[in-house]
């Protein structure tokens, strides 16, 4: 069976279709034929990538894994890296989570735990022969230093990411909130930066001790940024690091509760300024659905974590606009969502040319922003997702509801 999907605009730097209008006559194979086409509304681009996002499963049943992979291909993204939010130590509970995976409209990749809260080392291997495809501990665990040394270089032989939060415990203060003169007026006693520079020095030690590759974020702090990058580390962010800073927390909403924290106005500058000149390596959307209940509480005793799944490429597009003065291109955003997470995470290319396996994302920009589903709404974006690509059942859904 073929089908014809346009007219859509190639967003793809490695393309010898860039920047030109085209329609795509696909089969469930791949693209089986490129044709110039006038011009239209949609873009096409290679799918987008979540390098890390939170379930809560199996503990927390108010989100299905099928829950978070809808959620995943409303916001555009084409494949997901998922962890466990209380963590997958054992076989038996990534077999479960793993079930869950059949026919979901993402491709879906899961990262194991290496160690759980006591500190002792998981069954890596057994957990990698059940489908582990990387490495990183629960946020809210206290990283057990000793083990980090002791796995990287089993972890390196056993194959797969490794993931590392930059946070050291030692560093005192009131949960999700950061050091600053402002919240500290209000009487907040909040986290220093150097919880996280500390935690990247340590790092940086063990990786070049051992060697290996490990990415490091979320990166918070402009600090931490250029420290990182001293070392020679592999580094990613996070969407609510990108939109948000400390003049939220003035609010004392616990929406902007997260771990780790939100940090000032120049921290998050600093690292949309890195996305711009392409020095980071990748933006993830650190999602966890937290539950109202979870939220509805005041501040000392309320959840971390946000959604961002949906709307986080939007809310993205819109802060590089607004730095970059409009001067911002679409392959800024596909870099950055799309080819450098895939290099980082040992992903294929993905390339829209003929021959290419059905891999994409498809988005228009409007107009004008328009305001973002609650509870994003005081954020507005032009940028809106259409539909994701990976079968030729949803190139047959955009075309009869987008074109």
């Amino acid at each position: 069976m073929l089908l014809k999907l346009g007219p859509v605009l190639v967003v793809d730097e490695r393309s010898s279709w860039d920047g030109r209008w085209v329609t795509l006559t696909l089969r469930e194979e791949g693209i089986q034929q490129i044709e110039p086409a006038p011009p239209g509304e949609w873009y096409i681009s290679p799918g987008w990538v979540d390098g890390l996002c939170w379930s809560g499963q199996p503990q927390d049943v108010a989100e299905p894994l099928a829950q978070l992979a809808h959620r995943a291909m409303k916001g555009g993204f084409t494949t997901i890296w998922v962890g466990g939010w209380h963590g997958w130590e054992e076989e038996a509970i990534l077999e479960e989570i793993a079930a869950q995976r059949v026919q979901l409209p993402v491709a879906i990749h899961f990262i194991a735990a290496w160690a759980d809260k006591q500190g002792k080392i998981t069954p890596i291997e057994s957990l990698r022969e059940r489908g582990a495809a990387g490495w990183s501990l629960p946020p809210l665990h206290i990283m057990p230093w000793r083990t980090l040394a002791r796995c990287l270089p089993y972890l390196r032989h056993v194959g797969g990411v490794v993931f590392c939060l930059p946070y050291w415990e030692g560093a005192e203060g009131e949960g999700g909130v950061p050091d600053a003169p402002d919240l500290a007026l209000s009487g907040w006693q909040g986290i220093p930066e150097y919880a996280e520079t500390a935690a990247i020095h340590l790092i940086a030690e063990v990786a070049q001790h051992w060697g290996g590759s490990i990415a490091v974020g979320p990166i918070t702090t402009a600090k931490g940024l250029r420290l990182a990058r001293t070392y020679g580390l592999h580094v990613f962010t996070a969407i609510p690091y990108l939109v948000a800073d400390t003049t939220k927390l003035s609010e004392y909403d616990a929406f902007w509760k997260l771990h780790p924290p939100l940090r000032t106005t120049d921290d998050r500058k600093a690292l949309l300024e890195a996305i711009w000149q392409s020095d980071m390596d990748m933006i993830v959307s650190w999602d966890y659905a937290a539950s109202p209940e979870e939220k509805d509480k005041e501040w000392k005793h309320a959840g971390f974590g946000q959604r961002t799944l949906e709307i986080g490429v939007a809310l993205l597009w819109n802060e590089l606009w607004n730095l970059a003065q409009g001067r911002v291109s679409l392959t800024h955003l596909v870099r950055a969502m799309s080819e450098k997470p895939r290099r980082l995470l040992g992903l294929p290319p993905c390339r829209i040319e003929v021959g290419q396996p059905l891999d994409f994302t498809v988005f228009r920009l409007k107009p004008q922003p328009t305001p973002l589903p609650p509870p994003w709404d005081a954020h507005s974006s032009a940028l809106e997702v259409g539909g994701i690509i990976r079968r030729l059942a949803d190139a047959d859904s955009l075309r009869s509801q987008r074109f």
